[in-house]
């Protein structure tokens, strides 16, 4: 089990640690890649079952577990839950939950769970503001619909 706090951590892996710190945490040197051709260096720890991704100035802004570890959040297990089961448990938690096709995002906790089919893939822990961008183009294009 793996707990997260909002905005902080999940289990010993803080937001904002350096690959190195968190290299060591984890006992593994990871697979390096890039998110979505951005410049941001991303790490994939790959027997721990974790991505973790860094802003430019090389400090972590959001770590994501695989479908094989535990994140726990308010006594949730959030892993592996039908898509309507863990956005309603998420909305009982927070009532301003944006609920995108595949994807539910809570701005109050600072999680995020990927449901691409039917069942929570992966549970990201984000720092403050990791969403904004997306969320103001996503207004825009209703706002133009």
């Amino acid at each position: 089990m793996m707990e997260i706090i909002p905005y902080i951590s999940v289990s010993s892996l803080k937001l904002h640690m350096t690959s190195k710190e968190i290299s060591v945490q984890l006992k593994e040197e990871p697979k390096r890649f890039r998110k979505h051709d951005e410049e941001m260096r991303s790490d994939h720890y790959v027997k721990a079952g974790i991505l973790v991704y860094y802003r430019t100035d090389g400090r972590c802004d959001s770590i994501e577990l695989t479908d094989d570890k535990d994140p726990v959040i308010d006594g949730i297990h959030f892993m592996k839950l039908p898509a309507k089961k863990a956005k309603k448990l998420l909305l009982e938690l927070d009532e301003e939950m944006i609920d995108l096709e595949d994807m539910a995002i809570s701005r109050k906790l600072g999680i995020s769970l990927y449901i691409p089919y039917n069942k929570v893939e992966t549970v990201m822990i984000f720092e403050r503001g990791y969403y904004d961008e997306m969320l103001k183009l996503l207004e825009e294009m209703d706002a133009e619909i």
